[in-house]
């Protein structure tokens, strides 16, 4: 059976409509740049030397200091220090993605940690720099630099055909001075264009708080935002050719907060996964408009440091997730099956591998290549996907949990939870997890040692996950209010 390569039959799309283009925007590569600029690719050498199922280190020049002048003010800052006015923060955390602009050969980061910046990688130099949004900060087009809201979350989104980077700038347009007391604004949604390098403000937005999650659909030519409704998820579409929106759904299953998203072209859909409302939950737009729920995340998914991209040569989506500090796990999606299936994860950087314990990457699709990228700030590592690496979930799975049920008393809680099992076999865990997929505890149980235990909580949305050596259950939900 031959393979389906889907990065393939879009890349022929997009050079399509490259090459109709030549000529109308000076600012845009000819083809014959484009090529000239791979041939001589760093990016594209190392990409070519992986085999699949391997990781490579993209050696690229550092940006150890770059200037920052704010009120006058001369600052001198790291790659990932959020400028001022509020300085020292790291801007890569709480954010679900980053973008490849395949026409420039360009990786794009919006970060926010109270202050923006926006930072971008050229395959060409091999270098980063930093787009300066200091220079009009009033301006009524761009997203101003400070914010109350200290995190990015998922309001990045990328047009791939347009080469045009979206940002939604919560809370700030009451801020053209710096930050604000806390108000929740409903901001302002621009798009970069990556040719000019200016910015274009939508002439509305209907998202009313931060709780939000924004991607671009081609397949719909329009911008999608999830944000948090009334009784679920509400999801909002904005059409390029009207300049209007218009409300898709109300009542998803996942919604905006926290909520992961990401655009895939290959398959012509957009997931949104997890959040604190359903943190394993996972929702598909289809490019008729419609929704569908989809099977649920085998764990719990959190803004943080997990992410999720999208492999291009199979169209199936990559998912990392951190469930303790410097624990990762690795999984395939195949959205069309409803298959997750778990792939290597790389050694910690301690091991011997990439990540540190404390490293929030963000990653990209690079379909000219047929890799992923994951940065995190001057490092930057190539991902070939190799799909029959992938382990299946239901592989050698043994009935050692049919027969065991678990209690969880009282639900909701005022504090004190009882957790049982009346028939526990050999080997069986209970781990427990906060609402943002963090790891809180790992209880094991022993039918001949206890089938019960009592725990102490604070208040807030826990999920508990039954497991043995060979599978795992999905998480329930529990709740307590002091």
């Amino acid at each position: 059976m031959i393979k389906k390569d889907h990065s393939s039959k879009w890349l022929c799309v997009f050079l399509l409509s490259l090459f109709l283009a030549d000529g109308i925007l000076a600012a845009r590569p000819t083809t014959e740049q484009i090529a000239t600029r791979r041939a001589n690719s760093v990016l594209a050498k190392v990409s070519d030397t992986l085999t699949p199922g391997t990781w490579g280190t993209l050696p690229v020049v550092p940006l150890v200091n770059h200037s920052y002048l704010y009120n006058g003010v001369n600052y001198t800052l790291g790659l990932l220090t959020s400028p001022p006015p509020s300085t020292g923060f790291d801007i890569l955390g709480w954010c679900d993605d980053s973008h490849w602009d395949s026409v420039t050969g360009q990786y794009f980061h919006m970060g926010l940690r109270k202050t923006r910046k926006f930072i971008v990688y050229s395959e060409e130099t091999n270098t980063w720099r930093v787009i300066d949004l200091s220079q009009n900060p009033d301006s009524a087009q761009s997203p101003h630099i400070a914010a109350y809201w200290g995190h990015v979350y998922g309001n990045n989104a990328f047009d791939i055909e347009n080469s045009r980077f979206y940002h939604h700038a919560h809370g700030s347009d009451a801020l053209p001075n710096g930050i604000d007391s806390g108000t929740s604004y409903p901001g302002r949604i621009c798009y970069f264009d990556v040719f000019t390098e200016k910015w274009t403000r939508l002439s509305s937005n209907p998202i009313s708080n931060k709780e939000s999650s924004i991607e671009y659909f081609s397949a719909m030519k329009g911008l999608v935002c999830l944000s948090e409704g009334t009784n679920g998820g509400r999801l909002d579409f904005y059409s390029d050719s009207t300049k209007s929106w218009r409300v898709l759904a109300n009542g998803l299953y996942v919604g905006g907060y926290h909520t992961l998203g990401r655009h895939n072209p290959f398959k012509e859909e957009i997931l949104f996964v997890g959040g604190n409302d359903q943190p394993q939950g996972v929702v598909r737009l289809k490019k008729d408009g419609t929704v569908e729920r989809l099977a649920d995340l085998p764990i719990p998914i959190g803004m943080s440091s997990d992410k999720i991209t999208v492999d291009p040569v199979t169209g199936r989506y990559l998912i990392r997730i951190e469930i303790a500090t410097g624990v990762q796990r690795f999984f395939e999606f195949n959205s069309d099956k409803n298959i997750y299936k778990e792939i290597p994860h790389p050694p910690t950087r301690k091991n011997g591998g990439i990540w540190g314990p404390y490293d929030m990457p963000t990653c990209a699709f690079i379909p000219e290549y047929k890799v992923t990228l994951w940065t995190y700030g001057n490092t930057m590592y190539v991902y070939k996907h190799d799909t029959l690496k992938a382990v299946s979930l239901e592989t050698n799975r043994t009935s050692s949990l049919t027969a065991t049920s678990l209690s969880i008393s009282p639900n909701p809680s005022n504090g004190f939870v009882k957790f049982s099992i009346p028939n526990p076999s050999k080997n069986v865990s209970l781990a427990i997890f906060s609402v943002d997929g963090k790891l809180i505890e790992t209880i094991n149980f022993n039918k001949t040692i206890q089938n019960h235990v009592n725990r102490k909580f604070s208040n807030g949305v826990y999920f508990a996950q039954l497991k043995t050596d060979d599978i795992t259950r999905k998480g329930v939900r529990f709740i307590v209010l002091n």
